[in-house]
């Protein structure tokens, strides 16, 4: 019975084994067949490649040996030819290839495909067609990697380490004209202005007008960037799509009433629900090192027509805060959180503004809220 248990064993071990054996092993996609990629790692005696086009169904990332890694750059297309053999591993690999030919611009362009980047807002989604030869990330709001959008579409060449042009929703924005030049284009089916500075090749910031009004291209750290790279941008940009009727979560408005002139401070707000806010406190003016304070006390109002109105309450009979004071740093920001829920419940969609006191003076924080 013992040598029928391990012979049991031994067999279900070897078939286990001649699985995995076969799980790891090769395929072959066709024989003498190529595919056509971008490389997204240059290793020491390998490169990763990105396929973007295959003569047969293949895997998304594949391992290349190559005898000259140094000839090789990062978000350059190349096609190759190889044997058909392919590893089974992710990413996949394949033996040494017959041929590797690095594509010319014109030949990378009309190969390379497009995705869909698409960030959503308060205000409406905006989509921009990226193509495969381009890297992007879409922030949300309060996604602390915005430079000046509330939210919105960052893009780069694959093969560019620095910079990159961000795309988003600005209530505000403003140039300084000293050494300004535009040019009025038509992008993305709108009157566009192209600001330039100093003379220079490559262009700063992108504004539009109509219903675009509110969406500002802003070039982040792209002066090494060619001339090639700076237009492929643009025509990037000439994909946008905003979606006004597209709108979702909650976003902070500034308006005169967030600001208190005597102190030199900005009251704004982020990761805004329906139910609470954080509230940031932030000194622009560092000569200004009054001890200033603020409590838990608020109300909060709804916009109704042209009108302010403070939301229902809730709760049921009297209600009270806590009297406590809490100590908004000289430098740097202080956070706060406020949870109105007890006291409002859940709020729905519309124009509100969370109203309290720094010192003496009020101060009114608005929200959107989808």
């Amino acid at each position: 019975m013992a040598k029928k248990v391990k012979y049991s064993l031994t067999l279900t071990l070897a078939m286990l084994i001649s699985i995995i054996i076969v799980a790891c092993g090769s395929n072959t996609v066709g024989k003498n067949t190529f595919f056509v990629g971008l490389i997204d790692e240059v290793n020491d005696n390998t490169i990763l490649v990105k396929v973007v086009e295959a003569e047969y169904k293949m895997t998304d990332k594949i391992i290349v040996p190559v005898d000259n890694p140094e000839t090789y750059l990062v978000g350059e297309m190349v096609r190759i030819t190889f044997d058909g053999n392919v590893d089974e591993t992710y990413p996949a690999q394949i033996n040494k290839p017959d041929s590797i030919e690095i594509l010319s611009t014109s030949e990378a362009t009309e190969i390379v495909s497009f995705e869909t980047a698409k960030a959503e807002g308060a205000y409406g989604s905006i989509s921009l067609e990226i193509p495969s030869d381009w890297t992007y990330t879409s922030c949300d709001v309060d996604d602390t990697r915005l430079t000046s959008a509330s939210y919105g579409i960052q893009y780069h060449p694959a093969g560019e380490t620095t910079g990159f042009i961000e795309v988003g929703y600005t209530s505000m924005f403003g140039v300084c004209g000293t050494g300004l030049e535009t040019k009025n284009e038509t992008i993305a089916g709108e009157d566009a202005a192209i600001g330039y500075y100093d003379g220079g090749t490559n262009w700063s910031y992108v504004t539009f007008s109509g219903d675009n009004e509110k969406i500002v291209a802003l070039a982040v750290d792209t002066d090494g960037w060619s001339q090639e790279e700076m237009n492929a941008a643009l025509e990037i940009l000439d994909s946008l799509v905003f979606d006004q009727n597209e709108q979702s979560g909650a976003i902070y408005v500034y308006t005169d009433e967030s600001f208190i002139d005597k102190y030199s401070l900005e009251v704004s707000a982020k990761n805004i629900t329906s139910t609470s806010a954080t509230l940031v406190f932030t000194r622009m003016d560092a000569s200004i090192t009054d001890e200033l304070t603020f409590g838990e006390e608020f109300t909060i109002d709804k916009k109704d027509g042209d009108e302010w109105k403070e939301a229902d309450i809730v709760i049921d009979g009297d209600y009270g805060f806590k009297s406590v004071a809490y100590t908004i740093a000289v430098e740097g920001s202080t956070e706060h959180d406020f949870d109105w829920e007890w006291l409002y419940g859940a709020l729905e969609p519309g124009e509100y503004r969370i109203n309290l006191q720094v010192e003496d003076e009020p101060v009114s924080v608005h929200f959107v809220l989808r």
